[in-house]
C-alpha cells in the first residue's frame, strides 16, 4: 500500500505527463485557412479552441474583404498557441475588443486617426446633426452641426486642448461646407500626435515612455490592438522577440501597418498584459477595456461586440471553458492542485 509521499509523487507525475501530451498536441499547426473544426473531441478537448476558422470570421468581420480575413485568420493561427490565446473563451474575448478596435471592415493596415476638428479637441463635436453652421473664412471659424442626437456627440479625446484651446485652433481640423469637408484648414495629424502623446504634456500615470521629439507620431497606435507609445511598442517588442519574431517594432514601428505583425504584435500585447488569464464572461470586458484602452468612449459597444464573439465561438458548447470558469481569477495552477485543468489553462 502506498505512503502520502508515493501518493503524492503519483499525482505530480499525472499532471505532467498530461501537460507533456498537450504540447506534444500543440505541434500540429492548424491549416492556415481556418478550416472548420468538426472532429470528434479527444481527451475531452474542444476542438474549436485551438484553431480560428473561416466561418467564426465571417460572423465578426461582416463587412471585411475575403483578403483581409484569410491573413487574419493565418496570421492568428500561427501564434495563438504562443501567446495563449487557445480557448474559445479566450478568443472570444481577444475579437471583442479586435472588433472595436478596427470594425467590421477589419482594416488591419490603418494607423489610429488623428483628424479631428478644432472644436472636438476643445470640448466635444457632433460627428452628425441637423443644422449645419458654415464656416468662416475670415476669420477662420469651423463649420458644425448645432444640434444632434446624444450618441452623435463626440467629447474631447485629449484633456490638453481644453486647457490650450490656441494650440487646437492650429492643428485641428476646420470645415467650411458640411462635416470634414476640410474646406479651411485640415487637421495636421502629425502635430496632434507629437503633442498629445509626449510625456511631457501627460499626467506621470498616463506617460508613454515618448521623451524624443516625434515619438508621439512615430509610436501612434497602430495594430488591430492599438499598441501606442514607445514604452508599449519596447514591452510588445520583448515579447515578440521572446516567442521567436524576429520583426523589430522599435526601430521600424511602421511595420505594424502590414497584416501579419498588426495582428501578431497585438496578440503579443495581449499576452504580456496577462489578458489571456483573465477567467469570466460579459462581466469582465469592462476590466478588459480599461486595460486595452482606458480613456475608450466605447464600453458598452465593447461588451455589445462579447455577445457578438461569444457567439461565433460557440463558448456555451465548449468544455474546457468550463472548467477555466470555474477557477475564480484563471490563474495556473500546478498539476496537484488540478492536474486536468492544466491541460487547458497553460499554453504553449
Amino acid at each position: 500500500q502506498s505512503g502520502p509521499i508515493e501518493k503524492l509523487t503519483e499525482i505530480v507525475l499525472i499532471g505532467v505527463v498530461k501537460t507533456a501530451e498537450l504540447f506534444d498536441d500543440k505541434t500540429k499547426t492548424p491549416t492556415s485557412i481556418g478550416k472548420a473544426a468538426t472532429e470528434t473531441k479527444e481527451d475531452g478537448k474542444c476542438p474549436r479552441c485551438e484553431v480560428l476558422a473561416k466561418e467564426e470570421v465571417d460572423k465578426i468581420f461582416t463587412n471585411a474583404s475575403e483578403t483581409d480575413k484569410i491573413k487574419l485568420i493565418e496570421a492568428f493561427n500561427e501564434a495563438n498557441q504562443k501567446f495563449e490565446i487557445n480557448t474559445c473563451l479566450r478568443k472570444a474575448h481577444f475579437f471583442a475588443q479586435v472588433l472595436a478596435e478596427v470594425g467590421p471592415n477589419l482594416k488591419l493596415s490603418e494607423p489610429e486617426s488623428f483628424n479631428y476638428s478644432v472644436r472636438r479637441l476643445k470640448n466635444g463635436d457632433y460627428v452628425k446633426g441637423i443644422n449645419w453652421v458654415k464656416g468662416n473664412l475670415n476669420p477662420t471659424e469651423g463649420g458644425y452641426f448645432s444640434s444632434g442626437k446624444p450618441k452623435d456627440w463626440k467629447k474631447s479625446p485629449f484633456s490638453y486642448f481644453k486647457n490650450n484651446p490656441r494650440e487646437a485652433e492650429s492643428v485641428g481640423r476646420k470645415d467650411l461646407n458640411s462635416y470634414n469637408d476640410k474646406g479651411i484648414q485640415k487637421a495636421n495629424s502629425e502635430a496632434i500626435a507629437n503633442i498629445v502623446y509626449a510625456d511631457k504634456n501627460r499626467e506621470p500615470k498616463y506617460r508613454l515612455g515618448n521623451i524624443q521629439e516625434g515619438d508621439g507620431w512615430k509610436f501612434m497606435g497602430k495594430g488591430v490592438i492599438q499598441v501606442t507609445g514607445r514604452s508599449n511598442y519596447t514591452e510588445v517588442n520583448k515579447r515578440l522577440i521572446k516567442k521567436g519574431y524576429n520583426f523589430d517594432i522599435v526601430n521600424n514601428p511602421n511595420i505594424l501597418l502590414r497584416h501579419k505583425e498588426s495582428v501578431i504584435s497585438s496578440m503579443a500585447f495581449w499576452y504580456w498584459k496577462d489578458l489571456q488569464l483573465k477567467s469570466g464572461g460579459k462581466e469582465i470586458v469592462d476590466s478588459i477595456t480599461k486595460i486595452v484602452n482606458e480613456a475608450t468612449s466605447t464600453y458598452e459597444l465593447r461588451r455589445s461586440n462579447f455577445d457578438k464573439t461569444y457567439s461565433a465561438f460557440q463558448v456555451d458548447k465548449c468544455d474546457p471553458i468550463k472548467n477555466e470558469e470555474s477557477e475564480s481569477n484563471g490563474e495556473w495552477r500546478m498539476p496537484i492542485d488540478n492536474p486536468m485543468l492544466c491541460m487547458y489553462s497553460q499554453g504553449g
